[in-house]
């Protein structure tokens, strides 16, 4: 009977692979996770203008981002990981203040999530009034759902007290959306981005409780590629 040997090169890829899966790091790298917390984390991984902020019902958050401040993006280093290992990116959006949704004459307000040079993974429109229809759970253009729908809470923050309609934040992954892409390089650049028709400040976004993991289905295949082919090579 044949035994397959293992090279140290393979055995620490493997590794490195499997412990991937089941870890999370604060840093620039994969995996990532990030609460905002640490007062003293300099947030190089994000640009171009990385700020936080606190809700007074909750804590610190990645905001707030608004009309004249609309985009933020996160670029992590992946250069320890084979091309085409699958991430998932989870987070908390806040939605804050007269978000007009779908309505073309106040709006629309949208919010996009990308990765810088490939994919868009969502592209919608978020409503805090009742009178205004909301592109999520869908895509903008396309999607009608009443205000709300899809949110995990409304009115937790407290920067509207005595509106708590003015408040939302939507979890990701949810039921109805997992963000994965594919690593393609040495690094990968997400970009969350709203333009705001809304330049007095009543309408803004932030983001909380940010993670970017490899799938482990994904690492457990690409450690099972790198055992057979240490086991060709021999």
């Amino acid at each position: 009977m044949h035994k397959m040997k293992l090279t140290l090169a393979s055995m620490f890829l493997i590794a490195t692979l499997l412990g991937a899966a089941g870890s999370y790091a604060y840093g620039a790298d994969v995996p990532y996770f990030n609460d905002f917390e640490n007062s003293l984390d300099p947030l190089d991984e994000w640009s171009p203008n990385a700020h936080t902020d606190v809700a007074p019902y909750k804590d610190t958050f990645l905001g707030r981002y608004r009309h004249d401040d609309p985009t933020v993006c996160l670029t992590l280093d992946t250069s320890h990981m084979p091309v085409g290992t699958e991430l998932s990116l989870g987070f908390d959006l806040y939605i804050v203040g007269t978000w007009d949704g779908n309505n073309t004459s106040f709006g629309p307000d949208e919010w996009t999530l990308s990765v810088q040079g490939g994919e868009t993974l969502l592209h919608t429109t978020f409503s805090n009034t009742a009178l205004n229809s909301q592109a999520y759970y869908g895509e903008y253009p396309g999607g009608s759902y009443p205000f709300h729908t899809g949110a995990a809470e409304i009115g937790t923050l407290g920067f509207e007290p005595g509106a708590p309609d003015y408040e939302a934040i939507y979890s990701f992954p949810n039921a109805y959306h997992q963000f994965t892409t594919l690593t393609a390089g040495d690094s990968i650049t997400f970009c969350f981005s709203a333009p705001l028709g809304t330049d007095d400040g009543t309408e803004f976004w932030g983001l909380d409780n940010v993670s970017v993991t490899p799938e482990p289905a994904s690492l457990f295949l690409l450690a099972a590629g790198a055992l057979i082919l240490s086991h060709r090579r021999l």
